[in-house]
């Protein structure tokens, strides 16, 4: 399936879709055997298929960046799936109802300045309002990210917006933390190689 040629008697496009070979069309061609040419000198070819999955977005799996729907278990999901790769947050205001726990080697890229994540306005348990869980874990990377705490409106005044527990090398770059309830970022126990660069605190 997915197999392509192209017919020189009826100029077109061919793709064979498992059980018989029909013109190919937006329907049925696999991006899986469309192949891209990077440009430059020794660049290797690929399919569009591996480009495309270089990098992940959270909308792929659903997020909507609304600012109304909850969607941690989107983004649960697309981290999840993107270990050793970069995870897109397209501008919106994403809306974290549940902490969301981080993999190892995984970046999560913002649009600066735009894309937004916010704590849901909802009661947490002390110390438990927090969007993100790193426990355990090693080389990620925050970068270009709105972090808003949703000061006042959470239900407890100690909720820390990033926790990294016993992990390393981690990188915090460009990113704006506002609206924090008395803790942005966490850092306790065995951590190393933690690193805060150009970041704001509002």
């Amino acid at each position: 399936s997915g197999m392509e040629y192209f017919n020189t008697v009826s100029p077109q496009m061919r793709v064979y879709t498992g059980s018989a070979w029909q013109a190919a069309s937006l329907n049925n061609l696999s991006s899986a055997v469309v192949q891209y040419t990077p440009e430059g000198t020794g660049a290797v070819v690929t399919t569009a298929q591996a480009k495309f999955r270089e990098r992940i977005s959270v909308k792929d799996f659903g997020a909507k960046g609304d600012g109304v729907t909850d969607d941690a278990v989107a983004i649960q999901a697309a981290v999840t799936a993107s270990v050793g790769k970069t995870l897109l947050f397209p501008a919106g205001t994403y809306i974290i109802g549940t902490t969301i726990s981080l993999p190892s080697s995984v970046r999560l890229l913002g649009e600066a300045g735009v894309s937004a994540l916010k704590l849901k306005t909802q009661v947490w348990g002390a110390a438990n309002g927090l969007m993100f869980s790193v426990s355990v874990k090693t080389k990620i990377q925050f970068e270009d990210l709105v972090l808003d705490g949703n000061k006042g409106n959470v239900g407890t005044t100690r909720s820390p917006l990033i926790v990294l527990f016993n992990s390393q090398r981690i990188l915090v770059l460009g990113c704006i933390f506002q609206n924090c309830e008395g803790i942005c970022l966490n850092t306790s126990t065995n951590i190393d190689d933690i690193q805060v660069r150009n970041c704001q605190f509002l």
